[in-house]
């Protein structure tokens, strides 16, 4: 709900859409191996945390100042 709020409080013009996602995976495969075993054609121009989400969210973060309050570890 944070994010929806601070787009409505944003002051850019027109339609942006965001990812409101949190930054980690529920997977027990780190995500390094996931890539490796699901996107082999996919160029990595930066090393994966082992439980780092494949989606970005940092255009939220810097247009809206949004980062992710909630994590799916521990579920």
């Amino acid at each position: 709900a944070d994010i929806a709020r601070l787009t409505m409080e944003a002051t850019y013009d027109g339609f942006e859409p965001f990812w409101a996602v949190a930054n980690d995976t529920t997977m027990k495969t780190p995500t390094p191996e996931l890539i490796d075993d699901g996107f082999e054609d996919a160029s990595v121009e930066e090393p994966f945390e082992p439980t780092e989400a494949l989606i970005d969210t940092s255009k939220a973060q810097r247009m809206l100042g949004w980062t992710p309050t909630h994590t799916w570890r521990g579920l």
